[in-house]
């Protein structure tokens, strides 16, 4: 595999012996080797965009009834004292 701008192959092993240098004085020193991150999984979408749409519908009116069936209902244990 050719990496571009290391096409010659001097330049390539000066790469590779560099990378080898700093690694060796990474652990002379007791110093961690630092790792490449890890890209987290990306869940994929189930279903075509039209039924991610309806279920994403449906979930947002279940919280629109279920609040304006909370705002319906008096508040529980909160006592107003009119004087």
């Amino acid at each position: 595999m050719a990496i571009p701008g290391y096409d010659v192959p001097e330049k390539a092993e000066k790469l590779i012996a560099d990378s080898k240098a700093l690694i060796e004085k990474y652990k002379a020193e007791g110093i961690a080797v630092p790792a490449a991150p890890v890209k987290a999984t990306v869940l994929q979408p189930v279903g075509s965009a039209k039924s991610q749409a309806d279920e994403r519908l449906r979930a947002g009116l279940a919280a629109l009834q279920q609040q304006s069936q909370q705002e319906g209902q008096p508040e529980s244990g909160t006592a107003t004292d009119a004087e």
